[in-house]
């Protein structure tokens, strides 16, 4: 090609040929899967007059990339004990807007049709005793500042001091709304 020739892509759905990416007569080419695919571009020789069509074929080859396997899904709860929601709450550090979350959630919870079993436990009081171990071990492992709103399924309705399964173990929401919402979640 003389020194005044130019050349211009013929435009496809895989070439990018903004000004902005063309550099020195190169294109980016973005293609997702392996194939053979045919460039092409005309170039105007002025000097010479001339129209010149030029053609390239490309081979793209990869390596195939492994179907991801879908993510198990989590083992349900189980069904024959009762549902727990339980709020850990240090009583001294309680403020207005928490104590009316808790009572909002209280009043939800009763309204329900089969309504799960519902406490507030300040940490320091000995009620909590064994029956909050699993609960407090359950916060602690996972690093939660109190209020903490954990909802749980007992495997036995026989006995209530059995490591429950932890459907959901969280800081409470400050809003009566986000906490009705966590619980319902956790619920289904």
């Amino acid at each position: 090609m003389s020194g005044t020739a130019s050349a211009a892509f013929l435009p496809t759905a895989l070439l990018d040929t903004d000004p902005s990416r063309v550099v020195a007569g190169n294109a980016l080419f973005w293609v997702a899967e392996p194939g053979t695919y045919v460039l092409t571009a005309i170039v105007v020789d002025w000097d010479a007059k001339r129209f010149t069509p030029l053609s390239k074929q490309v081979t793209v080859t990869g390596v195939p990339q492994p179907n991801p396997q879908p993510t198990p899904e989590p083992d349900p709860p189980p069904v024959p004990g009762e549902r727990f929601v339980l709020i850990l709450s240090e009583s001294a550090d309680r403020t207005p807007a928490e104590a009316a979350v808790l009572e909002a959630l209280r009043r939800h919870l009763q309204a329900m049709p089969e309504p799960p079993i519902f406490r507030i436990l300040d940490p320091d009081t000995p009620t909590v005793g064994n029956w909050g171990t699993p609960y407090k071990a359950e916060i602690e492992r996972r690093k939660l500042a109190l209020p903490v709103l954990a909802v749980s399924v007992l495997p036995s309705p026989s006995n209530r001091l059995e490591d429950p399964y932890f459907v959901c173990v969280e800081a409470l929401p400050l809003g009566a709304a986000e906490a009705i919402a966590l619980v319902q979640e956790a619920m289904k």
